[in-house]
């Protein structure tokens, strides 16, 4: 590519910071053995519309890629008219008036001044290839009301709320959504083209054989609701992308680093050509493994526990790794709270908790949670009267592999949901054992808090003969096991192994 060909002009494409257009093209003088000079210079804002395009193509991929399926797009800009200039001029002093809300017939090319201090929201009949540009630093709302499907060109700040239908967006901004619940149709290409730093995020109703386009390197958020029969591609090189939403088939292009896969995620087809696949859970069925194509890394989303992080557990399903012994004293120090697998492994670490009235794990949702050590000689411990281990909605199901597990009251506790005991330890610290296991009365009496037993070990308490419930005593105990007992110094040990 000869140089008089990539002459930049951030000023006249309104699209990409001077600082970076330079830096972009200093890079290209210098693999180029370009002399710089004071001309060079000047031709950052001197650029032909012939020469528009081919710097697109060139500047917003990393390697100058010239293909034309992996370019850029801008739908044609259509000047206004004297019509729509007088259009656009009303907007804009409803706008500044205070007023919120405007709305024309037809609307073309909108460009809102920074002096808004309203948060605009703009309906209309938008014309194909309009142009609407925010200025000011609020949150703006675009309602199409055309009944046929248009091309757009939207330059925003900030977050923009997009609804109707549209073939091909060009979008300079970071965060696409939709308004109660209404999401943006795009029929074609959505072509993001971020001037901002920060993670971009896209929300919208893909239709059949429509696409994402972002050739910057922040982590990308591609939801797609309300249509499982979307046929979406996702090229994006140089980004991490997380997926939300089903769909009929996604075929992705990402960074080395990952395509993140959420629990809510579905499809019938997934093609990866450039990526590793990261799935939020704990079991790589989770997400339709044959749908995975070979030589493609898969692994599940992980995520280290020190005492300073412990709060970012909760919303997101995976396999969390404690990395250290810690002490926390927190109301509900960790709460699971969504839907989705989740693993803790003690990892050989022990966890301290102070004075927490309501336990340190809460799970709510529909969370699948498992319970594991890996090393050996992991667990936690409350040390004030608080629950260990609580379920607190009826979908959710706490499977507990290993462990040692210590609290001065209710060490399991079942308000709602399912509880399973696989292995591990259990010492209630108090000297009414009674509650080691408990279910919350009005729920165990109506079979929806469940607690069963097929191993571990229980410390002075005995799960085949608990008195914690109604008609007690009760059996935790699976079909099928036993407890066996023996003394470990002054403590009773029970112990739940097979009848046979």
């Amino acid at each position: 590519m000869k140089y008089q060909d990539f002459q930049l002009s951030a000023k006249q494409l309104e699209i990409v910071s001077n600082e970076v257009a330079k830096q972009k093209t200093r890079q290209y003088i210098k693999e180029n053995n370009v002399e710089p000079s004071e001309e060079i210079e000047s031709g950052f804002y001197e650029i032909t519309p012939e020469q528009k395009e081919m710097f697109r193509r060139a500047f917003f991929s990393n390697q100058f890629i010239d293909e034309s399926d992996v370019n850029i797009k801008q739908p044609e800009i259509i000047e206004n008219t004297d019509e729509q200039n007088e259009v656009e001029d009303r907007l804009i002093d409803e706008l500044l008036s205070g007023q919120k809300t405007v709305s024309a017939e037809s609307i073309n090319n909108v460009t809102i001044p920074f002096e808004v201090t309203v948060t605009p929201v703009i309906t209309g009949n938008f014309e194909n290839g309009a142009t609407i540009q925010n200025n000011s630093p609020k949150y703006m709302t675009i309602n199409n009301t055309s009944e046929e499907p248009i091309d757009i060109n939207i330059i925003a700040n900030n977050t923009v709320y997009l609804t109707g239908k549209f073939n091909n967006i060009y979008f300079n901004g970071k965060t696409l959504n939709g308004t109660s619940g209404n999401y943006p149709e795009i029929n074609g290409e959505l072509d993001i083209v971020t001037t901002l730093s920060g993670s971009v995020s896209v929300s919208a109703v893909f239709q059949e054989d429509s696409s994402v386009k972002y050739l910057g390197s922040h982590p990308m958020t591609v939801s797609n609701y309300n249509n499982e029969d979307a046929n979406v591609d996702i090229y994006a090189p140089n980004s991490t992308v997380t997926v939300n939403g089903k769909y009929n088939e996604v075929e992705a292009t990402v960074s080395d680093e990952t395509l993140v896969l959420r629990y809510s995620f579905h499809t019938n087809t997934l093609k990866v050509n450039k990526g590793k696949v990261i799935y939020q859970g704990t079991d790589q069925n989770d997400f339709f493994n044959e749908l995975i194509g070979e030589g493609v890394e898969v692994e599940p989303y992980g995520y280290d526990v020190v005492g300073t992080n412990v709060a970012n557990t909760k919303d997101t399903p995976g396999v969390y790794t404690f990395a250290e012994d810690f002490t926390n004293n927190k109301t509900v120090v960790f709460g699971t709270f969504a839907t989705g697998k989740y693993k803790y492994d003690f990892n050989g670490h022990h966890v301290t908790f102070g004075d927490a009235s309501r336990g340190s794990y809460l799970m709510r949702g529909s969370a699948i949670v498992d319970f594991v050590d890996s090393v050996g000689n992991g667990g936690l411990t409350n040390n004030a009267d608080s629950y260990g281990i609580w379920a607190g909605a009826n979908d959710v199901v706490v499977n507990i592999y290993g462990g040692k597990f210590e609290a001065y009251t209710h060490v399991l506790y079942a308000e709602k949901g399912h509880i399973n005991v696989y292995g591990g330890t259990f010492n209630c610290l108090s000297e009414d054992k009674k509650y080691t296991l408990n279910c919350y009365d009005a729920s165990y009496t109506a079979g929806t808090a469940v607690i069963t037993v097929y191993g571990g070990k229980f410390y002075n308490f005995n799960p085949a003969e608990s008195y914690s419930e109604p008609g007690g005593p009760v059996s935790f105990v699976a079909e099928g096991y036993k407890v066996i007992s023996y003394q470990e110094g002054d403590d009773t040990i029970y112990e739940v192994v097979p009848e046979n």
